[in-house]
Protein backbone atom coordinates (compact mmCIF):
# COMPACT_ATOMS: atom_id res chain seq x y z
CA UNK A 1 0.00 0.00 0.00
CA UNK A 2 2.94 2.55 0.77
CA UNK A 3 4.91 1.67 -2.16
CA UNK A 4 1.43 2.39 -4.24
CA UNK A 5 1.10 6.08 -2.77
CA UNK A 6 5.19 6.62 -3.69
CA UNK A 7 4.91 5.59 -7.33
CA UNK A 8 1.96 7.97 -8.10
CA UNK A 9 4.19 10.71 -6.07
CA UNK A 10 7.95 11.95 -6.23
CA UNK A 11 9.10 12.90 -3.35
CA UNK A 12 10.42 16.34 -2.19
CA UNK A 13 13.45 17.23 -0.92
CA UNK A 14 13.15 17.42 2.43
CA UNK A 15 10.82 14.35 2.60
CA UNK A 16 13.67 12.40 1.40
CA UNK A 17 16.36 13.64 3.71
CA UNK A 18 13.75 13.61 6.59
CA UNK A 19 13.60 9.52 5.75
CA UNK A 20 17.03 9.06 4.88
CA UNK A 21 17.22 10.66 8.39
CA UNK A 22 15.13 8.11 9.97
CA UNK A 23 16.86 5.21 8.33
CA UNK A 24 19.98 6.58 9.64
CA UNK A 25 18.89 6.53 13.28
CA UNK A 26 16.76 3.26 12.97
CA UNK A 27 20.32 1.41 11.92
CA UNK A 28 22.19 3.49 14.66
CA UNK A 29 19.95 2.30 17.08
CA UNK A 30 19.29 -1.46 16.00
CA UNK A 31 23.41 -0.91 16.08
CA UNK A 32 23.93 0.30 19.35
CA UNK A 33 21.25 -2.30 20.96
CA UNK A 34 22.06 -5.37 19.24
CA UNK A 35 26.12 -4.82 19.01
CA UNK A 36 27.53 -1.80 21.04
CA UNK A 37 25.66 -3.06 24.42
CA UNK A 38 26.60 -6.18 23.87
CA UNK A 39 30.21 -6.41 23.41
CA UNK A 40 30.23 -3.43 26.05
CA UNK A 41 28.58 -6.04 28.57
CA UNK A 42 31.31 -8.74 27.37
CA UNK A 43 34.44 -6.20 28.24
CA UNK A 44 33.09 -5.10 31.27
CA UNK A 45 32.54 -8.88 32.64
CA UNK A 46 36.47 -9.38 31.10
CA UNK A 47 37.43 -6.76 32.79
CA UNK A 48 35.99 -7.27 36.44
CA UNK A 49 37.69 -10.98 35.71
CA UNK A 50 41.18 -9.31 35.11
CA UNK A 51 40.47 -7.62 38.38
CA UNK A 52 39.56 -10.38 40.01
CA UNK A 53 42.65 -12.15 39.01
CA UNK A 54 45.15 -9.26 39.14
CA UNK A 55 43.88 -9.19 43.46
CA UNK A 56 44.47 -13.45 43.78
CA UNK A 57 47.89 -12.87 41.92
CA UNK A 58 48.72 -9.81 44.50
CA UNK A 59 47.79 -11.72 47.58
CA UNK A 60 49.63 -14.58 46.26
CA UNK A 61 53.09 -12.58 45.77
CA UNK A 62 52.48 -10.99 49.08
CA UNK A 63 51.90 -14.76 50.47
CA UNK A 64 55.23 -15.98 49.49
CA UNK A 65 57.19 -12.79 49.60
CA UNK A 66 59.83 -14.01 52.55
CA UNK A 67 61.05 -16.95 53.92
CA UNK A 68 58.27 -17.03 57.38
CA UNK A 69 55.36 -16.69 55.18
CA UNK A 70 56.49 -19.58 52.86
CA UNK A 71 57.21 -21.89 55.85
CA UNK A 72 53.58 -20.54 57.40
CA UNK A 73 52.33 -21.90 54.06
CA UNK A 74 54.02 -24.95 53.99
CA UNK A 75 52.33 -25.81 57.60
CA UNK A 76 48.87 -24.71 56.10
CA UNK A 77 49.28 -27.28 53.15
CA UNK A 78 50.32 -29.95 55.68
CA UNK A 79 47.50 -29.52 57.84
CA UNK A 80 45.25 -29.28 54.85
CA UNK A 81 46.48 -32.58 54.08
CA UNK A 82 45.83 -33.96 57.46
CA UNK A 83 41.93 -33.16 57.45
CA UNK A 84 41.53 -34.57 53.57
CA UNK A 85 43.21 -37.61 55.59
CA UNK A 86 41.15 -37.59 58.01
CA UNK A 87 38.20 -37.21 55.77
CA UNK A 88 39.26 -40.12 53.48
CA UNK A 89 39.02 -41.81 57.02
CA UNK A 90 35.92 -40.94 58.08
CA UNK A 91 34.46 -41.54 54.71
CA UNK A 92 35.82 -44.91 54.42
CA UNK A 93 34.56 -45.58 57.82
CA UNK A 94 31.13 -44.29 56.89
CA UNK A 95 30.92 -47.12 53.40
CA UNK A 96 32.46 -49.89 55.61
CA UNK A 97 29.94 -49.60 58.44
CA UNK A 98 27.17 -49.02 55.15
CA UNK A 99 28.17 -52.39 53.78
CA UNK A 100 25.27 -54.57 55.56
CA UNK A 101 22.43 -56.38 53.33
CA UNK A 102 19.13 -54.62 53.83
CA UNK A 103 17.12 -58.04 54.40
CA UNK A 104 20.24 -58.76 57.07
CA UNK A 105 19.66 -55.51 58.35
CA UNK A 106 16.28 -56.12 59.13
CA UNK A 107 16.79 -59.34 60.50
CA UNK A 108 19.11 -57.78 63.22
CA UNK A 109 16.70 -55.24 64.30
CA UNK A 110 14.13 -58.23 64.69
CA UNK A 111 16.81 -59.84 66.92
CA UNK A 112 17.99 -56.52 68.41
CA UNK A 113 13.98 -56.29 69.52
CA UNK A 114 13.76 -59.84 71.03
CA UNK A 115 17.45 -60.04 72.85
CA UNK A 116 15.94 -56.88 74.76
CA UNK A 117 12.61 -58.07 75.22
CA UNK A 118 10.96 -55.60 73.42
CA UNK A 119 7.61 -56.98 71.03
CA UNK A 120 7.42 -55.96 67.70
CA UNK A 121 4.02 -55.24 66.91
CA UNK A 122 3.93 -54.03 63.28
CA UNK A 123 7.39 -53.31 61.30
CA UNK A 124 6.86 -52.06 57.52
CA UNK A 125 9.30 -50.99 55.08
CA UNK A 126 9.93 -48.93 51.84
CA UNK A 127 13.08 -49.27 49.48
CA UNK A 128 14.54 -46.63 47.42
CA UNK A 129 17.51 -45.95 45.40
CA UNK A 130 19.57 -42.81 45.95
CA UNK A 131 22.55 -41.23 44.66
CA UNK A 132 24.77 -38.65 46.60
CA UNK A 133 27.62 -37.37 44.78
CA UNK A 134 29.42 -40.53 42.83
CA UNK A 135 27.73 -42.96 45.41
CA UNK A 136 25.13 -44.82 44.85
CA UNK A 137 23.23 -46.63 48.10
CA UNK A 138 19.84 -47.46 49.56
CA UNK A 139 17.75 -46.03 52.16
CA UNK A 140 15.06 -48.34 53.78
CA UNK A 141 12.40 -46.48 55.71
CA UNK A 142 11.48 -48.47 58.05
CA UNK A 143 8.36 -47.95 60.71
CA UNK A 144 8.13 -49.74 63.71
CA UNK A 145 5.75 -50.37 66.63
CA UNK A 146 7.10 -51.75 69.59
CA UNK A 147 5.54 -52.87 72.89
CA UNK A 148 8.68 -52.92 75.49
CA UNK A 149 9.15 -51.39 78.54
CA UNK A 150 11.50 -48.60 79.39
CA UNK A 151 14.92 -50.22 79.74
CA UNK A 152 14.09 -52.83 76.82
CA UNK A 153 13.40 -49.71 74.52
CA UNK A 154 16.68 -47.77 75.62
CA UNK A 155 18.94 -50.86 75.61
CA UNK A 156 17.52 -51.59 71.85
CA UNK A 157 17.54 -47.94 70.68
CA UNK A 158 21.43 -48.82 72.06
CA UNK A 159 21.64 -51.59 70.25
CA UNK A 160 21.24 -49.64 66.65
CA UNK A 161 24.57 -48.39 66.64
CA UNK A 162 25.96 -52.33 66.08
CA UNK A 163 23.68 -52.73 62.83
CA UNK A 164 25.93 -52.61 59.24
CA UNK A 165 24.49 -49.42 57.89
CA UNK A 166 24.07 -45.67 58.76
CA UNK A 167 20.63 -44.95 61.12
CA UNK A 168 19.10 -42.01 61.27
CA UNK A 169 16.01 -41.92 63.76
CA UNK A 170 13.43 -39.46 62.44
CA UNK A 171 10.59 -39.53 64.30
CA UNK A 172 9.47 -41.57 68.33
CA UNK A 173 6.61 -41.55 69.98
CA UNK A 174 6.02 -43.24 72.99
CA UNK A 175 2.85 -43.74 74.91
CA UNK A 176 1.45 -45.11 78.10
CA UNK A 177 -1.20 -47.51 76.47
CA UNK A 178 -3.69 -48.87 79.46
CA UNK A 179 -4.01 -52.36 77.30
CA UNK A 180 -0.34 -53.30 77.81
CA UNK A 181 0.82 -51.74 81.43
CA UNK A 182 3.27 -51.95 82.74
CA UNK A 183 4.68 -51.47 79.15
CA UNK A 184 4.59 -49.17 77.16
CA UNK A 185 3.74 -48.93 72.65
CA UNK A 186 6.57 -46.96 70.84
CA UNK A 187 6.56 -45.88 67.47
CA UNK A 188 9.64 -45.29 65.42
CA UNK A 189 10.77 -44.34 62.11
CA UNK A 190 14.38 -45.23 60.88
CA UNK A 191 16.03 -44.77 57.85
CA UNK A 192 18.93 -47.14 56.89
CA UNK A 193 21.43 -45.89 54.46
CA UNK A 194 23.33 -49.14 52.99
CA UNK A 195 25.21 -49.49 49.67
Amino acid sequence: MASGLLKGKKLQKRELVLLVITLLVIVGMGYYLLEYEVQEEKIKTAQMELDELEKSISIYQQAVSTPAEIQKAKLQIGITEKRIEDLKSTIKEIKSRMKGQDIEILRRLKQEADVHGAILRSFQTVEKEETQGTMNFKRVTVDLTIHSDYQALIHFLNGLNSIPAIVNLTKMRTERVDEILPNIETEMRLNLYVL
